[in-house]
């Protein structure tokens, strides 16, 4: 009697507590069945031209996209050749031309990468041009040809005495490019020399171009503005140390740097510098890229720079495990480029900031090209990659 006066009322009181931990689990059970809302889809973003049909995507070789980068990028797809790829994958009518160390020229489907043909012509460090009637690209061996970009046929060759180590330009039915013979050749689109100019030493750049001159450094120390119709009207510009790149043009400014570590900013029309910028430390062997606000340059002392391209100030300033020989691209507020250190990096324009990188473990001296919603880069390791927003 005694024990069920005791039991029964601790029953009693456990009834509330049972009831509480019923409904506690229900809920909890009701929760994990409950399906959380999807997240939000990305946004979708469009960057990039219709064509980069040459290095540094124009003639006046700026280096610029149109569009804004995501974020982040994912791969899209790789294609491997058989050598180190130096130059910059270009990119037109949905297809993608890549130069390789392999001796080949090889024409890839844009969207999927699918090998379309290839051309044994010689080694190639250089760019390919693309225009609607033809391909033109150097070789190491100093043999220049035009190929057609239909089936890889060649139009015709021309040879120079030297290593043709820069991309050609195309301006007003023009093609100009330089050679280690230290001779600036101009020809018409079928093969025929309109004018050389000489040198005191290597071209290893690629000439900008504009209506009024095409612009060369050469390693010589000297910027020269040449007319294009007229090599004899030429002037040119002692930046003190030799030139192993090529100047980028913005309205009627040329920019360029040398081995010592300076960049200029010279006026095209009068061949006077309007700013010096001196950066003992560095050494630029890379194109900057510019626009209406920035000027962003790659340097061999591991480093990348970013400068107020009306005054030449410095900004900001991006370090590397190694050297950057790769021209950056800007594409919006970002910037993109590669590095002998492996990493493929976006950096922020404004204050240099990394948003993201990819490390590919071999140097990337190609330069970025940002075409239709794609990144494309080559890399030593024999592979071109392209880039795209994350599904």
């Amino acid at each position: 009697m005694h024990l069920q006066r005791t039991v029964v009322p601790f029953l009693l009181l456990l009834l509330p507590l049972t009831a509480v931990l019923a409904v506690i689990a229900a809920h909890r059970q009701a929760k994990l069945q409950k399906k959380e809302p999807p997240s939000p889809p990305a946004v979708r973003v469009s960057f990039g031209t219709d064509s980069w049909p040459m290095f540094r995507g124009n003639p006046q070789l700026t280096g610029t996209a149109s569009g804004e980068l995501p974020n982040r990028l994912a791969l899209a797809w790789k294609f491997q050749t058989a050598g180190p790829i130096k130059s910059t994958p270009i990119a037109a009518d949905g297809k993608v031309y890549i130069t390789s160390t392999d001796q080949k020229l090889y024409t890839l489907d844009l969207k999927t990468g699918a090998l379309l043909w290839s051309r044994e012509l010689g080694e190639m460090e250089a760019s390919a041009l693309w225009t609607k009637s033809a391909l033109y690209v150097g070789t190491t061996t100093g043999w220049f040809y035009a190929i057609n970009p239909a089936d890889g046929a060649v139009l015709w060759k021309y040879e120079t005495k030297g290593k043709i180590a820069g991309s050609a330009n195309f301006l007003n039915g023009r093609i100009f490019f330089g050679s280690y013979d230290g001779t600036l050749h101009a020809l018409s689109p079928d093969g025929k020399a309109l004018w050389t100019f000489q040198t005191e030493s290597y071209l290893n750049g690629t000439p900008a171009a504009v209506p009024s001159a095409v612009i060369a450094g050469g390693c010589d120390a000297n910027l020269y503005l040449i007319h294009p119709d007229d090599p004899g009207q030429v002037r040119r510009i002692d930046t003190g140390s030799y030139i192993p790149s090529s100047p980028a043009v913005y309205e009627n400014l040329a920019y360029v740097g040398n081995f010592e570590g300076q960049l200029f900013c010279v006026d095209i029309q009068t061949a006077q510098i309007v700013w010096t910028s001196t950066h003992p430390d560095d050494a630029f062997f890379a194109v900057p890229a510019v626009n209406e606000q920035y000027l962003v340059v790659s340097s061999q002392k591991n480093k990348v720079l970013c400068l107020d391209r009306k005054t030449g100030g410095l900004l900001w300033t991006f370090r590397t495990e190694d050297a950057v020989n790769s021209s950056p691209v800007i594409c919006g507020t970002k910037v993109l480029f590669g590095s002998n250190d492996g990493f493929f990096r976006m950096l922020s324009l404004a204050d240099g900031k990394e948003l993201w990188s990819a490390n590919l473990a071999q140097p990337i001296v190609s330069s970025p090209s940002v075409v239709s919603n794609l990144v494309l880069v080559g890399c030593d390791d024999g592979f071109v990659y392209a880039w795209k927003q994350p599904d």
